[in-house]
């Protein structure tokens, strides 16, 4: 039985490289050369890869089926790939709005600079950076719900800079 099954084998990679031929049965279903292992065997030696589509394109050697299904596989493809990032998209500017309204929450009638409406956020317990808020705030002042306007505020070494301060409108 095994040595039926090592001339199959051998059929098998004889017939690997002619297609469309029937795939010699292994009768013992027990043994590792069973019809699906061979089956798989076979499909596999006879898939055509990206790779030689591509090759086949640049020597123009392929036919119209294959490039025009080759094409719409991959057109199919990219369209899946744009429908998630469309829904990713929506997540992420839903998580945007929510917290547009947050930091909207915390500029008062008193000017603040970014980084203290950060600070604010961060001691009540958001997890934000100066870089997300400063997006947020830039985006309010866009809308014409705060008002943006210079000052100076005292450094960590006591000097003055001169900053953008916020305020509701």
């Amino acid at each position: 039985m095994v040595d039926e099954c090592k001339e199959k084998r051998s059929l098998l990679s004889t017939l690997a490289k002619e297609p469309r031929k029937k795939i010699a049965k292994c009768k013992n279903k027990n043994h590792k050369c069973d019809r699906k292992n061979l089956y798989e065997v076979y499909t596999m030696a006879n898939k055509i890869t990206e790779r030689d589509i591509y090759n086949a394109m640049i020597n123009g050697t392929i036919d119209a089926e294959t490039m025009k299904a080759f094409a719409e596989k991959k057109i199919a493809q990219l369209d899946k790939r744009n429908a998630s990032a469309k829904i990713r998209a929506a997540k992420k500017r839903a998580e945007g709005d929510a917290l547009l309204e947050t930091v909207f929450s915390f500029v008062g009638d008193e000017a603040q600079s970014r980084a203290q409406i950060t600070d604010a956020m961060v001691a009540a317990g958001h997890e934000v950076t100066v870089g997300k808020v400063g997006a947020r705030l830039n985006s309010l002042v866009a809308d014409g719900r705060i008002v943006k306007e210079k000052g100076k505020v005292a450094g960590e070494d006591g000097k003055s800079k001169s900053v953008t301060l916020y305020t509701l409108a």
